[in-house]
């Protein structure tokens, strides 16, 4: 009679990965009771997921104390008393005399309202180190610090392109501007590094779950297929910025665009062709919003309809429509006349809209132009 061998385990785990395991198991309730208190004191403390909200608002109550002098201010001067967007002048060698005058003179009409193309900001107050007399100054007639001023109610993304607007438009290549500075800009800057950072936290995601899926499985075909799951819900995730707060649009696919290539209008434009609605999308309070479309949209969506005997028919651009129309009356919008670009059919007008390749003619949603064609198809 042969004895029965146990087999032995390709992979023996290490002295202190048992005892790491052992403490563990052993604390393992003290654990979990130490992470649902994490996740109680986030919910308590952070801002709600998906919401980013103003300044204010994000960092202490709404009822603090400074805040309310700040909304008093400016209920009682039309300005607040606390400007966290700035433009800079410097030049090391001495800003000329007739500069410094044109910032003096540059904020003043500002204040009075002479200048109405540069709203949202309502006042602007030069600071100069003019003759050191600003305290702390060790430089004589080095810089000019311009604060600007908006309403309390203005969203980060319109106040720092009201500022750069400003500069654009009211100073030349002889004034030393730096640039635009403050809390506001660096926040504006800091979504836009965030958003372009996207992509690679994507890519690191993928190559993580390949990695954790192929040692887990000890095959490569299981973090592929979840990586085939997983990569369409990533391709087809829309990250927007710069949107009002609070802002609604409706996702269409459509066939035809109101744009050339280059981003005039088409002559003679009738309509848009077969529409297919896709998804809503809200800004949030800082004007950014997230999207996620889950279906088959690359190279290959289309529609068709025999009863009015419609061709298979491919909806290669994105457009979003303003979900209300109220929203886009103060840009002559007739919101007696709504188009059908949301469920109740009842839209505002065309927001954005995507434009079409040079060489195919086709919307970006067709990833795979094949020109050998005539005419010019999308291979899927």
């Amino acid at each position: 009679m042969s004895e029965v061998v146990t087999p032995r385990s390709r992979w023996s785990p290490s002295r202190a990965i048992e005892w790491y395991a052992d403490i563990v198991v052993l604390l393992r309730w003290l654990v979990v009771a130490f992470w649902i208190a994490i996740t109680a004191i986030a919910v308590v403390s952070l801002p709600s997921l998906g919401r980013a909200g103003s300044d204010l608002s994000d960092l202490v109550s709404t009822n603090n104390p400074a805040v309310q002098s700040e909304l008093q201010s400016y209920d009682r001067f039309g300005f607040p008393l606390l400007s966290r967007v700035a433009v800079v002048q410097r030049d090391p060698n001495g800003l000329p005399m007739d500069v410094q005058a044109r910032a003096i003179a540059r904020a003043r009409a500002v204040s009075q309202g002479a200048d109405p193309d540069v709203k949202p900001v309502v006042a602007a107050v030069p600071v100069l180190n003019t003759f050191k007399l600003f305290p702390g100054s060790r430089e004589d007639g080095t810089t000019v610090i311009t604060l600007l001023f908006t309403a309390p109610d203005v969203n980060v993304a319109d106040q720092a392109d009201a500022a750069h607007r400003f500069v654009a438009n009211h100073y030349g290549p002889d004034d030393s501007v730096v640039g635009v500075t403050g809390s506001v800009p660096a926040r504006v800057e800091q979504g836009r590094i965030v958003l372009a950072s996207v992509p690679w936290l994507e890519v690191v995601t993928i190559a993580a779950i390949f990695i954790i899926v192929a040692v887990a499985f000890r095959s490569l075909i299981a973090p592929l297929l979840a990586l085939g799951v997983a990569g369409v819900a990533i391709l087809l995730t829309l990250h927007l910025g710069g949107f009002k707060p609070g802002l609604q649009f409706d996702l269409f696919t459509v066939q035809r665009s109101n744009q050339n290539a280059n981003g005039s209008p088409v002559a003679n434009f009738t309509n848009f062709g077969l529409a297919w609605y896709q998804s809503d999308v809200e800004a949030n309070e800082a004007g950014n919003a997230e999207v996620t479309v889950k279906t088959i949209l690359l190279d290959q969506i289309f529609g068709f309809d025999p009863d009015v005997s419609l061709a298979p028919t491919n909806t290669f651009h994105v457009g979003f429509w303003f979900n209300d129309p109220n929203d886009a009356a103060d840009c002559g919008f007739n919101v007696n006349k709504p188009t059908p670009f949301n469920g109740e059919h009842k839209a505002g007008p065309l927001a954005f809209i995507t434009r079409p390749d040079v060489a195919s003619g086709f919307g970006p949603l067709c990833t795979h132009p094949d020109l050998s064609t005539d005419p010019p198809s999308c291979d899927p």
